[in-house]
Order: structure tokens, then C-alpha cells, then sequence
């Protein structure tokens, strides 16, 4: 699988304004299909490209935008999508809920972890403790859209291309050509969210699905999972509470 994420929005609202709508969206799609896709899809826009060669999304009008769907839709693709709307939570609010955030992630560790992952911690810690409400927004939402798209992936897939489970290649939208700090913050931090949302909430395996290919990406670490679940973690749970309404 092919999974390419980006953004939409300006993930604040200094008007305050009753609806400022942001989004993050994942386009997952088969690797087996990509070339054949990303042919057609070229010389579909080969007029709609401005001097630099990119097609912006906010230029097209609603036929252009129907007609991409159109092509998208005989390729088994999947978009999954994250919206928040800024007109429902202040900025109060949110500084609030990063402090939530940043007080806990060293005391979401056991004591009997290793130095080097209280070290890893502690940068996480002090990096999103320097991020703007805007960063802390975009990341949340990545802790959300990247477990969903990757649970609903496993399911469509399982009985349609059982094959594209066995490789994920991810790729998200960057400003700069190295990964800053806040980029490897919320990458780094992904995996234990992840941990404690699947050990909560596994993917379930449907009846007729071929999950063969996705074996080796299954791991039971049953001491984990029994401290996520006498645990909840207020880097998951009040993520939850404040951002999937």
C-alpha cells in the first residue's frame, strides 16, 4: 500500500470566526495499481497545471473535482479524513489540553524502562511543550487519521488485494526537505498512541479475509497490553475526549 497524507486548513482561527474547518486526509492506494493510476490521472490534468507543473486543489471547480473522483473510484482506493472545526474549541481550550499533554508523557512510562526511553521521552516532552497550538492540533489529528486509515486498509484489503498487506509506504506532505523536530516529535510518538489504541481496540479480522500477508507485522506483547489496560493514558484519552467529537 501506498499511503500519501496531507493537509487542508490553517489549523487556528484568530477571527474567531463560528466555522474555520481544518483537515488532514490519508489516500491510501494499491501499490500493484499505482502506476497505471498516477498514468491516467496525469494525462487527465495535463491542462489543468500551472507554470510550475502542480495542480492546486482550491483551482478546481466542481466537474474537474468529479472527474478525478470518477478515476479514483476504479482503483480500490480508500480517503480517510480527520476535520476539525476551530470554531468549536478556544484557544484556551486548547493550550489547556497540550499542558494535559506534555505534563504526562514521562509519567505515562514505568519506572523499569530503559534510560533511553525516558531520554526519547524527554525530547518528545520538550518539543511539543515549544509547539504552537497549531502544531499540537495538526499532530493530534495525525494520532487519529493514521490508526484509522490503517484499521480500515486492513479490512478492505483482506478480501479485495490481500496482497498490498504485505508492505505500507507512507508518505506525508512536508515543508522542508528534512524532517524538522516537530515531524520526528509526532512520528516517534505515533507508535505508543498506536500501541495503546490496537491494544484497546484490535483490528478485527472478518470472516473470508486472506491476512496472510499481514502476519509479520503482528506482534502479542501481552505485558504491554496489560499496562495500557489498567492504564489510561491522558496522551490518548483526553486526545479523545477533546478532538473525535
Amino acid at each position: 500500500m501506498d499511503i500519501f497524507i496531507d493537509e487542508s486548513g490553517i489549523f487556528r482561527n484568530p477571527a474567531n470566526k463560528d466555522n474555520v474547518a481544518s483537515c488532514i486526509a490519508a489516500l491510501a492506494v494499491a501499490t500493484t495499481k499505482k502506476k497505471d493510476l498516477f498514468k491516467q490521472f496525469k494525462a487527465l490534468t495535463r491542462n489543468w497545471r500551472d507554470k510550475n507543473g502542480e495542480i492546486k486543489g482550491s483551482k478546481l471547480d466542481e466537474p474537474q473535482i468529479a472527474t478525478i473522483i470518477s478515476l479514483l473510484r476504479k482503483f480500490d482506493v480508500i480517503l480517510e479524513l480527520i476535520v476539525i472545526d476551530l470554531g468549536l474549541h478556544t484557544e484556551e481550550e486548547i493550550t489547556k489540553f497540550k499542558e494535559i499533554q506534555v505534563n504526562n508523557i514521562i509519567g505515562d512510562i514505568p519506572p523499569d524502562h530503559s534510560p533511553d526511553v525516558l531520554k526519547r521521552a524527554m525530547v518528545i516532552q520538550s518539543v511539543f511543550a515549544s509547539m504552537s497550538n497549531q502544531l499540537v492540533i495538526q499532530a493530534n489529528l495525525m494520532f487519529l487519521l493514521i490508526p484509522r486509515i490503517l484499521f480500515h486498509m486492513v479490512l478492505y484489503y483482506a478480501r479485495r488485494i490481500a496482497e498490498e498487506l504485505q508492505w505500507f509506504y507512507w508518505m506525508v506532505d512536508a515543508k522542508n526537505e528534512s524532517k524538522n523536530a516537530y515531524e520526528d516529535a509526532w512520528s516517534t510518538a505515533l507508535y505508543p498512541v498506536m500501541a495503546g489504541q490496537t491494544a484497546k481496540n484490535p483490528i478485527p479480522f472478518v470472516e473470508g479475509g486472506d491476512y496472510s500477508y499481514f502476519e509479520k507485522f503482528e506482534q502479542l506483547d501481552t505485558e504491554a497490553i496489560r499496562r495500557i489496560e489498567t492504564a489510561d493514558s491522558p496522551l490518548l484519552g483526553k486526545q479523545r475526549e477533546l478532538w473525535s467529537s
